[in-house]
């Protein structure tokens, strides 16, 4: 016994949905996207921090030692001169120049990292890449040899028109590892997730089906035998 059933354009309609659920499956775990530079600036803009030790008042320079950006996909450290990535900064003290931030050696003491030669919230240290890149995360290593209290960073990544795509305050490398890492990957909690989406398109596109066969009274043809054939209204029409 074999059954004909007549829906328009079912087929069509699922197979957009399984690509759609694939397509924001993947977006819900991409990286920032259409990254051109990476600015680093002080958390605290203050002119001056206390020091830990003997609680003196000490100028608040912006000291960095490597700045790490990962390029979806490939994983690649695209924040390195070899990469074709530059880096440019508001004030240089001495022979820790900007470029030593991406040279690919970190975590590091003075003189091999950027060190400002003013202090306050006017330094910045940029990093332009090579090109427009999308990123899975952008990791900051501070100062290794001393003052690592200071390196707590405010952190914006920009388009080619220096429109801002990310900004943060707060991250800080004073820590044992003298890192922060930010993760683009994680799954911000309003894009839901790839199977209740699904589930949520389901229902739309059935009840679509329900109400497109009430309006044009779909039947299903029944083929009962080789001699006999039936058509009965589909139980859409109930």
């Amino acid at each position: 016994m074999g059954y004909q059933i007549k829906s328009p354009n079912t087929i069509t309609a699922l197979l957009s949905l399984l690509l759609l659920t694939s397509f924001l499956s993947g977006v819900a775990k991409a990286g920032l996207i259409s990254v051109a530079s990476i600015e680093i600036s002080l958390a605290d803009p203050a002119s001056f921090v206390l020091e830990p030790i003997n609680g003196a008042s000490a100028p608040n320079y912006l000291q960095i030692s490597e700045v790490v950006a990962l390029g979806t996909l490939t994983g690649n450290d695209l924040a390195l001169v070899s990469a074709g990535a530059t880096a440019s900064a508001f004030s240089v003290f001495q022979s820790a120049l900007p470029s030593n931030a991406i040279n690919g050696s970190g975590p590091s003491g003075f003189p091999n990292i950027y060190h400002s030669n003013g202090f306050g919230g006017a330094e910045f240290l940029k990093i332009t890449l090579n090109a427009v890149s999308e990123l899975d995360s952008l990791t900051i290593f501070g100062r290794a040899d001393c003052c690592s209290y200071k390196d707590i960073y405010r952190v914006k990544l920009l388009d080619v028109n220096d429109e801002l795509l990310f900004s943060g305050t707060s991250f800080s490398a004073n820590n044992t590892t003298n890192s922060v890492t930010i993760d683009f990957t994680v799954q911000p909690s309003t894009v839901p997730e790839p199977f209740t989406l699904a589930i949520f398109v389901l229902g739309i596109l059935g009840l679509g089906l329900r109400d497109y066969a009430k309006k044009r009274s779909r039947f299903l043809r029944c083929q009962l035998n080789k001699k006999y054939t039936k058509t009965l209204y589909s139980w859409f029409d109930k």
